[in-house]
């Protein structure tokens, strides 16, 4: 039989169409259409704002498939997926059955008969064995090679073969979220408030990864770790055999390091859990990766339920850090939040340096802090948290950019429509002791609030940051100067 393998373009109509036809089955055809038409007319194909009735996993593939669209696809095959896009949303909205469709790069939409299907289904199979050979790392970086660990029997998982088809990264995580359990009596959490708790978590990372990227499997089909990044297990630990397993990955790593990663708004436990193994896996990160999930709603309409949640949680983030500076024996810890984390973690900042120097105690080494798009008052920011913070660390890092919509939007809600910290271009602040650095020439998913973390120029900065400990004089930045004070560009990938 003959195998039919789809253009990158067709994949992404393809994966569009199985959106809504998930959609349909859940949600008023009119309701949909409306959008749809919103969409067209605005041509934002991948408007999270269009879609309020989106699930989380739902807005997961629509950021995947904005971030294939950004970075696989030429100008002209943009311009062909916006025309399939247009033609597939007229199919829907006029009430024709778009499951029995292909669509084909040069002839637009067919009906699909069995034997094309078929074909379909055999040309995927060829895309994933070719994808297998494939790989994808930063230039600098080797990923590491799954490892044994003492603890590997707590987890109960199955490890790879001699030759894994994927990779398998732990992760060490403190969460205060509700502990749950799904049928088969699987450890997950929630997004109600719960006890602090801690323990180790094992995710997959298939041999075809690209870097940045967050691979998701299409609506008809299951997990698939030789495919997918999938949360393995999640074993809930006492708090010292957590430290004891913790101490022993810091020490057994050459820098004697670890981060610990903080969300922002809109995440639940697991999406968390996966970018932070990315994370770890495309920085080629040796020491020991850590995070920490407070309990967001995973909602976009639970801005406000989030943001009082992060801040209910600080105590807790404090007592955990506290912990995993003491107890871990890192001689390099590295702190990240990203957007609403951001709040949760200088307000610790600000507790333990005072806590410290009061107590007559050594300030803790902490490296690196890193402030990705931190979604704070801006005026607060800098005239309140940055002079009480300055110092604590080795350097303090602030990425923002002006193409970020979600904090864009944060500001609008807000009665005085202050400018949030994490804004760039001219609103970018500029502070002494601080690196700020303007990536505003990213951009990833559609609100572009995603940026540090799914794109290899920014993963790549990191690197240099986190593991060099390279100023940003050494790393591929463009200097600026704004109010007497340097702050830093990304330029442009490509």
């Amino acid at each position: 039989m003959q195998v039919i393998v789809r253009t990158e373009t067709e994949v992404i109509v393809e994966e569009y169409k199985k959106l809504l036809s998930r959609l349909a089955a859940r949600v008023a055809a009119d309701d949909i259409a409306a959008a749809l038409r919103k969409v067209r007319e605005g041509k934002k194909y991948f408007s999270m704002e269009s879609f309020p009735m989106l699930t989380t996993d739902e807005r997961d593939l629509l950021k995947s498939l904005e971030h294939k669209v950004q970075t696989k696809l030429s100008k002209k095959e943009r311009k062909a997926l916006g025309e399939g896009l247009d033609k597939l949303f007229e199919l829907f909205i006029r009430g024709l059955d778009i499951k029995t469709t292909f669509f084909d790069a040069n002839t637009g939409f067919k009906k699909a008969s069995d034997e094309t299907l078929k074909q379909l289904e055999l040309g995927e199979r060829e895309v994933e064995k070719r994808a297998r050979g494939r790989e994808d790392a930063l230039p600098m970086a080797v990923p590491p090679s799954p490892v044994s660990k003492p603890w590997d029997d707590q987890l109960q998982l199955s490890r790879p073969a001699a030759k894994p088809e994927f990779d398998t990264v732990e992760v060490f995580y403190g969460t205060d979220r509700k502990r749950l359990n799904d049928e088969q009596g699987n450890t997950k959490y929630g997004s109600e408030r719960g006890d602090l708790e801690m323990g180790i978590f094992a995710a997959s990372i298939p041999r075809g990864h690209t870097v940045g990227e967050i691979e998701r499997p299409g609506w008809l089909f299951k997990e698939n770790p030789k495919k997918h990044i999938v949360v393995l297990g999640i074993k809930p630990l006492d708090g010292d055999a957590f430290f004891s397993a913790l101490h022993e990955t810091v020490t057994d790593s050459d820098e004697k390091d670890a981060f610990v990663f903080i969300h922002g708004f809109n995440v639940e436990f697991d999406e968390a859990a996966r970018r932070t193994a990315q994370m770890a896996h495309d920085l080629s990160f040796k020491g020991a990766p850590i995070m920490y999930s407070w309990p967001s709603t995973g909602k976009i309409e639970g801005y406000i339920a989030d943001e009082e949640n992060v801040r209910w949680s600080i105590p807790h983030l404090e007592m955990f850090l506290t912990e995993v500076i003491s107890r871990s024996g890192a001689k390099k810890l590295h702190l990240i939040a990203h957007s609403m984390g951001t709040q949760a973690l200088v307000e610790v900042l600000r507790s333990l340096k005072e806590k410290w120097v009061v107590d007559g105690l050594k300030l803790p080494a902490v490296n690196q802090v890193i402030l990705a798009a931190p979604d704070i008052d801006a005026e607060i920011f800098k005239t309140q948290i940055a002079p009480a913070i300055v110092g604590y660390s080795q350097r303090i890092t602030l990425y923002a950019s002006s193409e970020d919509e979600a904090l864009g939007v944060s500001r609008k809600i807000r009665k005085n429509q202050a400018p949030r910290a994490g804004e760039g271009g001219e609103r970018i602040l500029v502070i002494p002791g601080i690196d700020s650095i303007d990536a505003s020439s990213i951009r990833t998913d559609q609100l572009g609030h995603g940026y540090f973390a799914s794109t290899l120029p920014l993963l790549t900065d990191l690197y240099y940051l986190m593991t060099q400990g390279f100023p940003p004089e050494k790393r591929n930045l463009r200097e600026q100067v704004k109010n007497r004070i340097k702050y830093w560009v990304l330029p442009k990938s490509g």
